[in-house]
């Protein structure tokens, strides 16, 4: 109810706080700042507009550091802008989850250290499949893609699909790819996941039964044009590129990124 309150106020919410004065008045209630910045994490102006704005505040007053510096990390990832990644990536790894932590907020401790990991190494820290293997099996299967829906889709993307293949086809780790309205984006990002590193395997028949499962209708505005990008990505690596979703692609420098050094690399 709360996700599709937020979606429906998206463009009251991108207008009314395209400004980063506006948005400092709505920090200074620190309850409806939380609410609505929490509910309506907007990944289309996480580089510029309202949800850059909350960011920058919330610096001010970091209530939820994982929250905080989890975004940060989505933010310099998707503006290509990786040199600054590191230091929100180590002060989430250093903080850690906490007991009772949402599992998106556990993902985003994961993605933490997949960056440090890489940054530092260009490579897959085999430590990482197990210890997030083992935070799976501490929760309700109901709550496994929620561990998931920050984190696999920039793994795979970055070039990583044998770990992602071995984390989502693990007998430990389920999916339950409901599809309400509410939990769709949250299971099409674990299908992406999934595409993106079938892609780079060149598994092309399990490519197009996940993409033909996508149920794009159903993608809220908050991460829309995000799901559009990684979308479109999937298709390149599989080399059948359409046009479809390539505007989308276009908003989003650092998949572009991604993607290139996949292409590059092959």
């Amino acid at each position: 109810q709360l996700v599709f309150f937020s979606n429906s106020l998206a463009d009251e919410f991108r207008m009314r706080l395209a400004h980063k004065e506006d948005m400092e008045v709505l920090f200074s209630n620190p309850r409806a700042f939380r609410f609505i910045c929490h509910f309506f994490a907007d990944y289309e102006t996480i580089q510029k507009g309202y949800m850059a704005n909350a960011i920058d505040v919330m610096a001010q007053r970091i209530d939820v550091p994982l929250y905080y510096h989890g975004l940060r990390v989505t933010q310099n990832f998707l503006s290509g802008n990786w040199d600054s990644i590191k230091p929100h990536a180590l002060a989430a790894t250093q903080h850690g989850p906490r007991e009772g932590d949402y599992p998106i907020l556990v993902g985003r401790y994961f993605c933490a250290r997949f960056w440090v990991h890489y940054l530092d190494f260009g490579t897959w820290d085999p430590q990482l499949t197990r210890d997030y293997l083992d935070s799976a099996k501490g929760l309700d299967p109901h709550f496994h893609y929620l561990l998931g829906m920050e984190f696999l889709p920039i793994a795979s993307i970055m070039g990583f699909s044998a770990p992602v293949l071995q984390i989502m086809k693990s007998s430990l780790f389920e999916f339950d790819l409901r599809s309400t309205w509410s939990a769709a984006v949250d299971a099409d990002l674990s299908r992406l996941a999934l595409m993106l590193a079938e892609a780079q395997q060149c598994n092309f028949q399990a490519y197009l039964g996940l993409r033909s499962q996508l149920q794009t209708d159903f993608w809220y505005k908050a991460y829309r044009r995000y799901l559009q990008a990684l979308c479109h990505a999937a298709d390149l690596f599989v080399g059948i590129p359409t046009t479809e979703f390539s505007e989308s692609y276009s908003l989003f420098p650092g998949i572009q990124k991604a993607v290139a050094l996949r292409i590059v690399n092959a």
